[in-house]
């Protein structure tokens, strides 16, 4: 099945299939949020969800 264009796709899809696959291609490393952990830990990489006062925020990235 084909992919919707950008207008019809979810936004958490989008992140996962377009914006994941640019930062693998440019040598990120996509990795949880490791509570307590220095956020030197996360050089050259992207986080998939992280706590905030609101709630977490999410990727699609689960």
């Amino acid at each position: 099945m084909a992919s919707p264009g950008p207008a019809l796709e979810p936004e958490a899809l989008t992140r996962k299939h377009r914006l994941d696959e640019a930062l693998r291609a440019s040598a990120w490393r996509i990795v949880p949020h490791i509570p307590g952990a220095p956020f030197r830990a996360y050089h050259q990489a992207t986080v998939t969800e992280v706590p905030t006062a609101n709630g977490r925020v999410l990727s699609s990235r689960q």
